[in-house]
């Protein structure tokens, strides 16, 4: 029998994130953090002044958490909350990685290295873009919630590979096994997930 059911408590969850045996759950205007064996919320972290926490992603001992509407990323260390990046235009899909935290703001991929430079990889694509993910270690799948996907090179080289707008279909977050080269798209609103095989 599955289990439909699996953590209680959670009022709007967005994204999220593993780090060690905890799962971390941006859940409106609060972190919650799981512990993963007893399916339990196990810890609620207020982010102050927060509106609508998105996307989240952990590197090391911080996890990082999007805040799309206040137009902020916060870093969180333990119980400390405090402002990453500020001044964004509506940052969403976020990407740890070992040189920095990669960030969708509205159309662009900037990259906030470890020294605190801020640079910009990637810019016109779709506004609302959503999620990101690696290829090969270099380059990247980026989605827009408009209905497009793109493969975006370290370079900054923006290629269209899915436009479904005129399908109405919206393309959110993203996933992608870089074993099987496969990402997976969902429909939403839809009610899909497809499957494409990248052929690089």
């Amino acid at each position: 029998n599955a289990t439909i059911e699996w953590v209680k408590g959670l009022d709007g969850p967005k994204g999220m994130a593993v780090m060690g045996n905890k799962l971390w759950v941006a859940d409106i205007t609060t972190m919650k953090m799981i512990n993963l064996k007893k399916a339990r919320v196990q810890k609620t972290i207020p982010v102050e002044n927060s509106v609508f926490l998105n996307d989240v992603c952990a590197a090391g001992r911080f996890i990082y958490v999007s805040d799309s509407r206040s137009k902020k990323v916060h870093q969180i260390k333990g119980n400390k909350v405090t402002t990453f990046m500020e001044g964004l235009e509506g940052p969403n899909g976020l990407l740890c990685q070992p040189e920095g935290l990669y960030v969708l703001d509205n159309g662009k991929l900037l990259l906030r290295q470890h020294d605190g430079v801020l640079k910009t990889i990637a810019t016109g694509m779709e506004g609302g873009t959503d999620g990101v993910e690696r290829v090969n270690g270099r380059d990247f799948i980026i989605s827009s919630w408009a209905g497009v996907i793109y493969y975006v090179t370290q370079e900054g080289k923006v290629t269209k590979l899915l436009d479904s707008r005129e399908e109405k279909i919206n393309t959110a977050d993203i996933g992608y096994d870089d074993d099987t080269k496969t990402l997976y798209v969902p429909g939403f609103y839809k009610n899909t997930v497809t499957a494409y095989r990248l052929v690089l």
